[in-house]
């Protein structure tokens, strides 16, 4: 199971180098040997930034993952009770769902960050988010003695990134989001739930992000919201469903920046700071909402 950070760094080495290399546009006569020569683009040190933070990331995940569940040095067993008798209430499953969402759309928007079209952005989004999540359940769990290969799980795993894939091509006002009941840095020793106690923590919510006229600048949404309680004796399990209406520290922050491109001098201000940062090797661009000048 130690082979699995080794695995992915194989996998993230080789997406940083795929596109390491490009050829030069020829932009003057007599330089087609010039135009042949491989030179850096602007996006390869994007791409060996997002290798280096596969490496990094899928270490550090590992080593949280044995810290929170143990190691996987056990015989291949399937968790069959996962659905009704595990406890959590089909929470476990709802976090998975979410997870593969969320995943989905950050590596498609990191990849799109690296200059990858859209498209194929997407795409090994998805894979990506769909590959790790399998890792996950076969063979971490699956070979784990206090967990299992979780069949639901995987459904969910793949039902979220699906999810994902719909909302970065028709994307619109709804959205997944998760909460803590309490602050999970006082409550939770390590990255993962270890237990009920701290799975119970987590609310999976629907959302829905109404204009009320302000269009993107509106920050607040109406929720639907899954979670798990206990009951008196601390054991038996409670479903628990919330209707709320809140906010997001992304939503808030994307809400400002909405706000702020209405105004020309926001958008003369990072005008300047691209000019000033990156004009010796990075051609200028203007902000979306921003007239070029």
């Amino acid at each position: 199971m130690r082979a699995v950070p080794v695995v992915l760094l194989w996998w993230a080495v080789q997406g940083a180098g795929a596109q390491a290399v490009k050829l030069a546009d020829s932009t003057c006569a007599g330089c087609a040997e010039a135009a042949a020569a491989p030179v850096v683009t602007s996006s390869t040190g994007r791409l060996w930034a997002v290798g280096g933070g596969h490496v990094i990331g899928s270490a550090f995940i590992y080593h949280e993952m044995e810290a929170s569940w143990g190691q996987s040095n056990g015989r291949f067993h399937v968790k069959w009770n996962d659905w009704c008798c595990d406890g959590l209430l089909q929470n476990d499953e709802i976090s998975h769902f979410v997870s593969g969402y969320h995943l989905t759309k950050a590596f498609a928007h990191l990849w799109s960050w690296t200059g990858e079209p859209t498209k194929r952005a997407r795409t090994w989004g998805a894979l990506e988010a769909g590959v790790i999540l399998t890792l996950v359940e076969l063979p971490i769990d699956a070979f784990n003695p206090q967990q299992g290969l979780g069949i639901s799980d995987l459904i969910f795993d793949y039902g979220g990134v699906g999810m994902g894939l719909l909302a970065l091509h028709q994307p619109g006002r709804w959205d997944f989001k998760f909460s803590a009941k309490h602050n999970v840095f006082a409550t939770q020793k390590t990255l993962f739930s270890q237990n009920s106690r701290d799975s119970d923590n987590y609310v999976f919510w629907a959302t829905y992000r109404p204009s009320f006229g302000w269009d993107e600048r509106q920050p607040l949404s109406v929720g639907l919201g899954h979670g798990v309680g206990r009951e008196a004796n601390g054991v038996t399990p409670v479903r628990e469903l919330y209707l709320g209406l809140g906010t997001t520290i992304p939503d808030v922050a994307s809400s400002i920046l909405a706000w702020a491109r209405r105004f020309p001098m926001w958008c003369a201000w990072r005008r300047r700071a691209w000019r000033g940062t990156f004009s010796s090797w990075r051609r200028i661009t203007s902000m979306p909402g921003c007239a070029r000048r």
